[in-house]
């Protein structure tokens, strides 16, 4: 369900202060996508960018410090142990996702079978799932902690983006439109700022079929904690078109997740 495009980070500081071999090992690590049991060399270079002596090295430093662990079988890499610590680190210390996940679960259980909370931030260019909460049913979207998601066009995405303040909006979205072909770009800037219209009038962005043909879903931005302790994410509920209807989605969901995204940002100032 991702994009073709697979960038990889922001566009590098232009300054002095930048450490480049650590920016660059941070992004192999970015590489390794839900799905993605190994990867090699030739892999990473290709979704870096970067020649196949500086993977080399980087891959090397980075299993001595555990980070990757070198297959010999296969000659290829998976993710290290010590990469899982430094993600339920971030998790765990985040308050929003721990006070959102019983609403998230109250919510995924009250609707049925076949939705999908979820609660994702920005990664790089990409959305990535922080948290997520679905029915007991065999039909929803096959997405879980750590998935990334298109940001220009997901309900997820789009909801993140027109919450943030327009100047950092409209410079992120400069750095988005270079992931997509320029002739598909204006179609999906008009869908952006569509939401962005949306949920400044009702709360929330609709999308139905504009990242999955067969998908709907719904969008609500939660703004970054006002101490700046924690960074701004948005919340989703999306799953198989043929099972929600955008009235419902619109009249019954939209709201719902709109006063779940006020629960979360009161109780996280707590």
């Amino acid at each position: 369900m991702s994009d073709p495009v697979n960038p990889l980070s922001d566009e590098p500081a232009a300054d002095g202060d930048q450490v480049v071999p650590l920016a660059r090992g941070l992004d192999m690590l970015r590489c390794f996508h839900s799905g993605d049991t190994v990867l090699g060399n030739q892999d990473l270079a290709l979704r870096t960018g970067l020649p196949n002596s500086t993977v080399s090295r980087l891959t090397y430093t980075l299993s001595l410090l555990g980070y990757l662990h070198y297959v010999e079988e296969i000659g290829k890499y998976r993710l290290g142990l010590a990469v899982f610590g430094m993600g339920n680190g971030c998790l765990n210390s985040l308050v929003a996702r721990r006070v959102a996940m019983p609403l998230m679960e109250e919510l995924a259980r009250s609707v049925g079978d076949n939705g999908l909370v979820g609660l994702g931030g920005k990664v790089g260019r990409k959305m990535v799932y922080v948290a997520a909460a679905r029915g007991g049913g065999a039909v929803s979207l096959r997405l879980d902690v750590g998935s990334q998601l298109s940001m220009a066009r997901s309900a997820m995405g789009r909801a993140y983006l027109a919450g943030l303040p327009a100047a950092e909006r409209l410079s992120l979205l400069q750095q988005v439109r270079h992931d997509y072909d320029p002739r598909l770009w204006p179609r999906i800037e008009d869908g952006i700022l569509r939401a962005v219209d949306e949920v400044r009038t009702q709360g929330f962005c609709l999308n139905v079929g504009e990242w999955v043909a067969d998908v709907s879903s719904v969008g609500v931005p939660l703004p970054a904690d006002p101490r700046g302790m924690e960074p701004a994410l948005a919340f989703s509920f999306g799953g198989p078109s043929y099972h929600l209807s955008r009235d419902w989605l619109k009249n019954e969901i939209g709201p719902r997740l709109v006063e779940m995204a006020r629960q979360v940002q009161s109780l996280r100032q707590k």
